[in-house]
């Protein structure tokens, strides 16, 4: 969400009616032939993924979703079928997001069919990668559909929620500079408590400590539907010498696609 630039997404009640649109499973499948839907930020594949330890009480429900804005304000006063703010102004966003990822235009288009049964209209803009990168560098979107890497470390994956009153940068001491982020919080996103949380988090080593924090930024991240996670892609990767003759594909990396290792199995040898 483009926290810093638009002030209905400012509002929490807007995001989680968002985020009752979102049908994780229907995405997956659909779009990216399945995966692990999610409503964390940490990975189900991580240590450090508690989700029987969160409180996640909202599922696809754009009824919901619609009640919830009504509450808070958000009508349609002309009837069109799409809500409008107190002021008159249409509730409409753009959600922004790579020409060049197949099936993206699907997830979009899933997710805009859900939002409009909600009373959100949504309109779509699809962007060469450049295209994008400039637009969200510049804060010219409402919604951004992205990947991105995750970390067996969880303050990796909470670090784009850090504002800091802007300055987003994070130095701990320990005689000398251990960690310095900045530049990572693009959305503007602004929650002084969880800063406060993340600061505690980061560095720490005890065990029983560190999935207190984990918990505790996770369901803040959660409640307050800072992002909205939609799922995990499912990636196999090699573990044993049977598999030395094997080769990534170009944009696998260390991990194997299936699609990469249903063609090169067909040439192994396997015990």
């Amino acid at each position: 969400y483009n926290h810093a630039d638009n002030a209905v997404l400012r509002d929490a009640r807007v995001r989680r009616a968002i985020d009752l649109c979102i049908n994780r499973q229907a995405i997956l499948l659909m779009s990216f032939g399945g995966g692990f839907a999610e409503r964390g930020m940490i990975s189900p594949f991580s240590p450090w993924h508690y989700t029987s330890d969160l409180t996640y009480d909202r599922g696809y429900n754009p009824a919901e979703a619609a009640n919830a804005l009504e509450t808070a304000g958000y009508k349609d006063t002309d009837g069109d079928h799409y809500r409008e703010q107190s002021n008159g102004t249409p509730l409409m966003l753009t959600l922004v997001y790579s020409s060049a990822e197949p099936g993206w235009n699907t997830a979009a288009e899933l997710i805009r069919s859900s939002c409009g049964q909600a009373g959100i209209d949504l309109y779509l803009r699809p962007m060469s990668p450049p295209v994008l990168e400039e637009a969200v560098s510049e804060g010219k979107y409402d919604i951004l559909m992205t990947a991105v890497d995750t970390n067996p470390e969880p303050w990796q994956s909470f670090r784009s929620f850090y504002w800091n009153n802007g300055d987003n940068d994070l130095r701990l001491y320990d005689g000398s500079a251990r960690f310095i982020s900045r530049g990572w919080n693009l959305s503007g996103y602004a929650n002084q408590d969880y800063d406060a949380v993340y600061e505690n988090l980061v560095g720490v080593e005890e065990d029983e400590t560190k999935k207190a924090l984990v918990v505790k930024a996770g369901q803040m991240l959660y409640d307050d539907a800072a992002a909205v996670p939609i799922g995990f892609h499912v990636r196999c990767q090699a573990h044993t010498s049977v598999w030395y003759s094997l080769s990534a594909g170009k944009t696998d990396g260390l991990f194997f696609a299936p699609e990469t290792l249903s063609v090169q199995i067909q040439n192994m040898n396997c015990p």
